[in-house]
């Protein structure tokens, strides 16, 4: 899904305003999923302690691609599939999306506005749509 240019502006300049804070943006989150989801807490959990480095840099990517979301296609559907294969499954994308926003929120202070709140729910849902993609791949693989 492409966004219109003022919106791929905006989510990309924010992410600029986050890219110094992919470590306290990681860690916000991974303490509210721990507060409402401890499924996908302990899923995103095993890819931040094994995988610290990659999945900063995947952050990165995807907010760096967040303009155009089908140039993180191929990462997303992997995404999708990993976080299946460890029970966590596109049901509870929205729960997720909503937690990153919080995290980002708290992150952000006040550069956090509701019009980027809305561009960032917008991504997220796009996001979304094709990590359940690779969701459903990695049902019917296991089947």
């Amino acid at each position: 899904m492409a966004f219109t240019k003022d919106r791929a502006d905006r989510l990309s300049a924010s992410f600029a305003l986050f890219r110094p804070r992919l470590d306290a943006l990681t860690t916000e989150f991974t303490r509210g999923l721990s507060g409402s989801l401890p499924d996908a807490a302990d899923a995103f959990g095993q890819l931040f302690d094994r995988h610290a480095d990659r999945f900063a840099a995947e952050v990165e990517r995807l907010g760096t691609a967040m303009p155009d979301v089908r140039a993180a296609e191929d990462a997303l559907r992997a995404l999708g599939a990993t976080l299946a294969d460890r029970g966590v499954g596109p049901d509870r994308y929205p729960l997720i999306r909503d937690v990153w926003l919080a995290s980002m929120e708290r992150v952000g202070d006040y550069a956090w506005t509701d019009r980027l709140e809305a561009d960032w729910s917008a991504a997220l849902n796009a996001m979304a749509a094709v990590m359940a993609e690779g969701a459903r791949s990695a049902r019917t693989r296991a089947a």
